[in-house]
């Protein structure tokens, strides 16, 4: 016999001694095939065990009732600092942080807030690790330097392109300024730069210095140009949410009196039609 026919002749056997089973055991195809989805689905979003369990790890205990976070310890390290550790299962990556202390009633109360913080993220479909502000314009920028070109309306000349470098300058220079270089941009509050407009209205100028301050016109559309930024890659990448975009108070501007383009008066334009009729409709050169 062929070992083709050996190994029908066994997953018969199989198949007939599986329906022995199910009929000894009162328990329907339907709800096993159910009960086996359901364990591999488990499987799936089950953090794995880290590798090294019982050499390095240590003293490891779950935050919640929740097996795909937990807290331990490193066996490996002289402080033997507490970590905290969730599986994203999104990303199918693990979550890693230190706690920075070895007492672990602190521990277990940081991991908490950490874990309620990263759950929230996982459930909304944003990112679990985050950029600086530094990176944030560096991505943005490299998004725009691939729009450059010279022909008209197709996307965004050299000069534009210029003028988009420099807004996002003084941004950061102001995230500097605040303290928030190193601060991943979830973990600045929205508040904190709404008066930007103001730092930049009063920050003398690089050069060319004619002692006035800048016009509040340029000043907004600086402004127009950051939350662009933010919304083409922040919100969009979801590194952020909308509720998380930073707040900044655009300035006043002084409403234009004049006419944005000529108009003619009616002598003007009786003047126009007649020489359009009369002379430049009927002159062939």
């Amino acid at each position: 016999m062929s070992d083709k026919s050996h190994s029908t002749n066994g997953r018969t056997t199989n198949a007939e001694a599986l329906a022995a089973l199910l009929d000894e055991s009162g328990v329907d195809a339907a709800t096993l095939a159910s009960a086996l989805q359901s364990i591999a689905r488990a499987k799936e979003i089950t953090a794995p065990v880290p590798e090294g369990q019982g050499k390095v790890y240590l003293n490891k205990e779950l935050v919640y009732e929740d097996e795909t976070a937990y807290i331990y310890q490193r066996n490996d390290t002289k402080k033997k600092y507490y970590y905290f550790r969730m599986w994203d299962r999104k990303s199918k990556k693990p979550y890693i942080k230190s706690l920075e202390t070895n007492d672990r009633a602190k521990a277990v109360t940081t991991a908490r807030i950490i874990y309620q913080e990263i759950k929230g993220k996982i459930d909304r479909g944003e990112r679990v690790r985050n950029i600086t502000t530094k990176k944030l314009v560096e991505i943005y920028l490299d998004g725009e330097a691939l729009k450059i070109t010279d022909i008209p309306k197709e996307g965004i000349t050299p000069s534009r392109m210029r003028v988009k470098k420099y807004y996002l300058r003084l941004w950061l220079e102001y995230i500097d300024e605040l303290g928030f270089t190193e601060t991943p941009i979830d973990k600045i509050k929205p508040y904190a730069t709404r008066r930007f407009g103001y730092w930049l209205q009063k920050k003398p100028k690089d050069f060319r210095d004619d002692g006035k301050p800048r016009s509040n016109d340029l000043i907004n559309n600086c402004i127009s140009e950051i939350n662009k930024c933010y919304r083409d890659v922040a919100i969009r990448d979801r590194y952020i949410g909308k509720d998380e975009m930073p707040e900044i108070d655009r300035l006043r501007q002084q409403p234009d009196k004049g006419h944005k383009k000529d108009i003619f008066t009616l002598d003007q334009y009786e003047k126009l039609w007649k020489y359009l009729e009369y002379q430049y409709c009927k002159d062939k050169s």
